[in-house]
Parts: structure tokens; C-alpha cells; sequence
């Protein structure tokens, strides 16, 4: 497969090699986008191309990771890291210890360890592992049956095919959350005939003064 074999240069023989191997088990494949089913194929994916060495570690990865995909605001997600860790990296040793609530420290660096997540890990190097993961899910078992590709989705940050619009279409992820959530009623999406329309005057009607939205209503001439 000459799409497959153009994004293997990134990855060793041997990471490959085991790629290759578990994209043939169908046990494998993402089937849907549960909490349950998106963490084990995380630890799939972490098995594979070595991106967490600890349980902890890895722990981290798939909270933040799948409250990015729930379409989480980026305090949402902070919030959801420090409510569900057990465990964060020391800023003095540098070792992974039992996470204290009450301990600022543990608190500013779970702060920075989840927007570097982000920022590093969730929409790079974890969306890239998993691109390459699929096209050999695909390469093995055709398109119809290899499971959902969740790396589009880690580069929007949603789920919803909605948000990705309006994102495809010039807005921010976080206008176009707040879009949706908010004002979608200021939408027509597009369909096989017609294209996304934005209601300009509706919508500010609706929003702040030098808001996000409002902000970006102007940079995109709207």
C-alpha cells in the first residue's frame, strides 16, 4: 500500500514489524468511541509505539486524551486531569508520585502537564502513531472493517462533525464549541447541494462585544 508505506520512514522496522502484527488482530481495531473501548486502544497504541513507560504515565495520556475528543475546553480538561489523576511528575525529582490535591505544586505542574499533553503528545505524536496504525488496519482488512480512525478526530479535538466544520470552515476549536453549544441556531450546515452559512447578524446579535466568537467573526470578514 503506497499511502501506508509513505509514513512508515518515521517509524523503525520494528515498530512496524509490531504494528504490523497487532493491525492484523481484529481484537485490535477501534469499534466504538466508549471511554472503555478509547482507553483500551490507547494502551493498544501505547503497547506498540512505546509512547508512556509507566501505568500512571499512561493513565495521564488516556484522560486527557479522551476529554480532548469529548470536546472538553482546555479548563475543562485541566479540571478533568487533576479530578481523576492518582498520580503526577514531581517538578523537583521528576518521578511519578501519588498526586496531592491540597499541594499547589502538584497542581501547577498538572496544569502544564496536561496543556503539553496537548500541545505535544495528543494532536502530534499520538495523532501521527495512530494514522499509521490505521492505514495498516486498512491495508489488512480493507476500508469497511478497519475499525474507526480516531486520528482526524485528535487533530479537531471533537468528536462532532459539527465543530470540525466550523473549524474546517475558519473558526478556532474553541469558537467553534462555543458555537455550537450556544448559538446553533445561527447555523445552516452544509449538505451534497449547499455549503456552510453563518447567520452574521443573528449571531453577533447573540454574543459579546470583543468576544472569541466575535473576534474571529471579524478575521474571517464576516
Amino acid at each position: 500500500d503506497k499511502v501506508t508505506f509513505s509514513e512508515n520512514h518515521i517509524f523503525s522496522t520494528s515498530i512496524h514489524a509490531k504494528a504490523q502484527l497487532n493491525a492484523k488482530n481484529k481484537e485490535k481495531l477501534l469499534r466504538s468511541y466508549s471511554r472503555e473501548d478509547v482507553f483500551n486502544y490507547l494502551e493498544t497504541i501505547n503497547e506498540i509505539y512505546g509512547l508512556r513507560n509507566t501505568p500512571d504515565s499512561l493513565n495521564q495520556l488516556c484522560i486527557v486524551t479522551y476529554s480532548w475528543l469529548m470536546g472538553n475546553t482546555l479548563n475543562l480538561l485541566i479540571s478533568n486531569a487533576i479530578k481523576y489523576s492518582n498520580s503526577v511528575r514531581d517538578p523537583i525529582s521528576y518521578r511519578w508520585v501519588k498526586f496531592d490535591k491540597t499541594n499547589p505544586d502538584h497542581i501547577n505542574a498538572k496544569i502544564m502537564e496536561a496543556i503539553q499533553c496537548i500541545e505535544s503528545e495528543v494532536t502530534f505524536k499520538l495523532e501521527t502513531c495512530i494514522a499509521h496504525f490505521y492505514q495498516l488496519c486498512q491495508s489488512i482488512h480493507g476500508d469497511e472493517n478497519a475499525g474507526i480512525n480516531l486520528s482526524p478526530y485528535l487533530e479537531y479535538g471533537t468528536l462532532d462533525t459539527n465543530i470540525i466544520e466550523l473549524q474546517e470552515f475558519g473558526f478556532s476549536r474553541l469558537a467553534a464549541i462555543e458555537i455550537i453549544a450556544k448559538h446553533k441556531e445561527c447555523v445552516t450546515f452544509k449538505t451534497n447541494e449547499t455549503s456552510l452559512q453563518i447567520n452574521t447578524q443573528k449571531l453577533r446579535a447573540k454574543i459579546e462585544k470583543h468576544s472569541v466568537i466575535d473576534r474571529e467573526l471579524s478575521w474571517l470578514n464576516l
